[in-house]
């Protein structure tokens, strides 16, 4: 179409016109070519912008709910009701049961039978023992360092 244009006069174009107006045409088409390849890149990161946007809101979502599971965490269980002093009851029978006290008997005698668990106990129960004989000293010691700090 404008190969076969004319001047505003209505001569047909020199070659050196010729020459410009196909120069002028490449150039624009090349121009038009990278602003349509600029486009589809920008559709492209747009898209990859939007896939990632979703990952992180999916993300958000599961921290969201790890926080209220882990963090505001209640226990299963039912509510106290009529029925409550019945279950505390049940449970009772079944901690003391024959069977739970016979198989707590059979650990003692393990835990006494063994050189390595005796030490351990024996250690403990020394630890204990300082630690109730030496409370009254500790409080002592604190109410004198607190009339001493003032």
């Amino acid at each position: 179409m404008l190969r076969k244009a004319h001047q505003p006069d209505g001569q047909p174009f020199t070659a050196e016109q010729r020459r410009i107006l196909d120069a002028q045409l490449k150039t624009q088409r090349e121009l038009l070519n990278s602003l349509i390849s600029g486009c589809d890149t920008l559709i492209l990161e747009i898209t990859k912008l939007k896939v990632a946007n979703t990952q992180l809101q999916d993300a958000l979502t599961d921290v969201k709910d790890a926080t209220h599971r882990y963090l505001f965490w209640m226990a299963d269980i039912s509510p106290i009701g009529l029925s409550y002093p019945v279950e505390v009851a049940r449970d009772l029978s079944r901690l003391l049961s024959f069977y739970t006290l016979s198989q707590l008997g059979k650990a003692l005698a393990m835990m006494v039978t063994s050189r390595e668990t005796v030490l351990l106990m024996v250690g403990a129960l020394l630890l204990v023992g300082f630690s109730i004989r030496t409370r009254r000293h500790f409080n002592t010691f604190r109410v004198r360092r607190a009339k001493w700090a003032r």
